[in-house]
């Protein structure tokens, strides 16, 4: 490497001066350069390679370039400053070339108002200069404290790493900046020497640190975090970088009053605030009732009253009540007052089974009702309410265990000894279904549900005449019960075995089984209204006596004047029977289903009278020999008329009696 003299273009300055400069040049390159790979010649060396003194220095002033300049001397580089001036100032542009290639390698320029300032850009930039020539890399390990920063070398913001990083150096002095946000700028200059050389690098910091201590009373609330602001603006951690100033400070929390205060924050500085003397719980009033009195009531885990409770409790605390501790789920008002009805788990989980099992879910309501019964096996209410759910399922049997587990708690509970009672019915066993229907029964007399299934069971059993009875007071009760009133009906069912025809029948209040229709036996003399069959199929048959008395079949008969006048007797008398007795078609209110028509007269020689004007029914009773007893009805009146007429001219209708 060849330092050539430093030239002054404009004789700025004196020669010594220049010889000095050229001397810094030399010295800057022996340092940055390494001894093994490069020779720093001498002046005395390049004067002898020129010839002589005065020839160097003309060859210096005349060469067409450095890197001619450089072949004369034999070097491989070669190096020369030049001084100017501009503006009054002093100008240094030193160049760097190489022989070979004769291209230019590195270069640096500069300016200064003396020698003084030209010397140091030659100490800040001869070594970069020179350094373009060593070409040794060394891998380097480069870290920061804190970690995270930005590295570049040199000034070149394009070779840059994070740390902690690994990169490739040209050995020698290497210039490092490191940026970190909040941090300030690290500069400084590492000399690079060997592999896997590290490097750390220290940072000042830019801010102070405010670190909030958090405080509770006793635990209450210790899992929500309480909220900070300084100088208004929100934070999201208790712990904050900050820039240093003053700071006024707000701490708020769901369970606690707010706090305030003031604090200072120096750089590099941690500021501690420890809120444990200013904590102060926000209250709120509770009235707290559970299932039965005298129930102890926990706040916080500590014994504060009994049930009902009345007093001032910490907003968050937990309030438990009873032996079992079960938490009570109340949200209380800061500095109002609440009262609560305390539900224990059990009665939760009954009212969800309801809800099930109202929503037809009777899987899930049995599921939440076994539950609750689990933590309260007594609680009769779930008892129950399983049992309707396995009754709706069609699981009669473990219906009637719960409903029975029901009863041993509440016996006289009417409502669940009727369902115990149908279960069996479905279940078939009768006996046991009138059993428990007698019992709810002789708790409320009047129990429609009890009476009418009650009266089914004697149905299934075939005991019709008892199961009439409970249709007739569940008639007495409600006298428009449909399915009562058909079903007395449906039983009092009479078919003729001679003809296959079917009457209704019905109980009248003299005790008696009378036909609620009219006769349509089809016995010889007898014949329709106006011999029309179709009034046969509405009105029955008319017939003369002699063959009403044989009409009637098996098992029944013609009444007698006497039992005629013992029906109308029970129906209030003969001035007002008709009105009761006749079907609403004769302007009768049909009281009993007796169903009296209005199906006219006739007579043996074929005159039919009367029409739908009213009707005439013969009894079994004679009026002396010619003439018998019979009783009428008229569309126009409210009475039944006792009279007696010819017994083989008149064709009557015939009503029958059950033997």
């Amino acid at each position: 490497m060849a330092i050539i003299n430093t030239m002054d273009n404009n004789d700025s300055i004196g020669f010594n001066d220049l010889s000095y400069l050229t001397d810094r040049l030399r010295e800057t390159a022996v340092n940055v350069l390494p001894e093994s790979h490069y020779g720093i010649m001498t002046t005395e060396s390049i004067v002898a390679f020129l010839g002589s003194q005065e020839r160097a220095v003309k060859v210096c002033k005349e060469a067409s370039c450095l890197a001619e300049l450089g072949r004369m001397v034999s070097a491989d580089y070669v190096a020369q400053a030049n001084i100017g001036r501009f503006n009054n100032n002093l100008t240094i542009k030193t160049e760097l070339y190489s022989v070979k290639k004769g291209n230019l390698i590195n270069s640096f320029t500069g300016e200064s108002k003396n020698l003084a300032g030209l010397l140091v850009i030659i100490n800040e930039k001869a070594p970069i200069l020179f350094k373009k020539l060593d070409k040794r890399l060394y891998s380097v390990k480069l870290s920061t404290e804190p970690s995270g920063a930005d590295l570049s070398f040199d000034g070149d913001s394009q070779s840059s790493c994070t740390t902690p990083c690994k990169v490739e150096l040209q050995a020698g002095n290497v210039r490092i900046t490191a940026d970190l946000e909040d941090y300030e700028t690290a500069d400084t200059t590492v000399s690079i020497k060997q592999n896997n050389q590290s490097i750390l690098i220290r940072l000042k910091p830019n801010f102070g640190i405010l670190e909030v201590k958090p405080a509770y009373s006793d635990g209450i609330g210790k899992d929500e975090q309480w909220s900070l602001t300084l100088n208004g603006q929100s934070f999201s951690s208790l712990e904050n970088k900050l820039p240093a100033d003053k700071y006024k400070g707000e701490l708020s929390h769901r369970c606690y009053e707010d706090i305030s205060f003031n604090i200072g924050v120096s750089k590099g500085k941690r500021q501690v605030f420890d809120m444990a003397k200013q904590v102060k719980l926000k209250k709120g009033g509770l009235v707290l009732k559970a299932e039965k009195n005298g129930e102890p009531v926990f706040v916080n885990g500590k014994q504060a009253g009994k049930t009902p409770f009345s007093g001032s409790v910490p907003l968050c605390a937990v309030v438990e009540v009873g032996k079992g501790r079960e938490r009570v789920d109340v949200e209380l008002e800061y500095n109002g007052r609440v009262e609560h009805t305390h539900k224990y788990e059990y009665e939760i989980l009954g009212e969800r089974g309801n809800a099930y099992f109202y929503e037809v879910n009777y899987d899930q309501a049995i599921e939440d009702y076994t539950a609750a019964l689990r933590i309260k096996p007594d609680y009769y209410i779930a008892l129950a309410n399983r049992g309707l759910a396995y009754h709706k399922k069609g699981n009669y049997d473990r219906a009637i265990e719960d409903y029975t587990a029901t009863l041993r708690i509440k016996p006289n509970f009417q409502e669940f000894l009727y369902l115990r009672g149908f279960a069996f019915l479905l279940k078939k066993n009768y006996d046991r279904a009138i059993e428990d229907f007698n019992a709810a029964l002789r708790i409320k007399p009047d129990y429609l549900d009890a009476l009418s299934n009650r009266g089914n069971a004697y149905v299934y059993k075939g005991n019709y005449d008892r199961a009439i009875k409970d249709f007739e007071a569940v008639l007495k009760i409600d006298p428009n019960d449909v399915y009562a009133r058909n079903i007395i009906e449906e039983i009092r069912k009479f078919t003729d075995s001679r003809d296959g025809k079917t009457y209704k029948t019905i109980k009248m209040p003299d005790g008696k089984i009378w036909m609620a229709e009219n006769l349509n036996y089809n016995a010889s003399g007898s014949k329709c209204y106006d011999n029309n069959p179709a009034n046969c199929q509405i009105c029955g048959r008319l017939y003369n006596w002699a063959t009403a008395k044989m009409a009637c079949p098996m098992g029944w008969h013609l009444p007698s004047d006497t039992e005629w006048g013992a029906l109308i007797t029970a129906v209030g008398g003969e001035k007002t029977a008709g009105k009761f007795l006749k079907a609403t078609s004769g302007n009768g209110l049909d009281s009993y289903g007796f169903t009296a028509l209005s199906c006219g007269s006739g007579y043996s020689d074929g005159i039919f009278i009367l029409g739908n004007q009213g009707g005439m029914w013969w009894s079994n009773t004679e009026y002396g020999s010619i003439r018998a007893y019979n009783r009428s009805v008229s569309n126009y009146r409210e009475d039944v008329v006792r009279d007696n007429f010819n017994k083989d001219v008149c064709l009557y209708s015939v009503r029958c009696v059950r033997n």
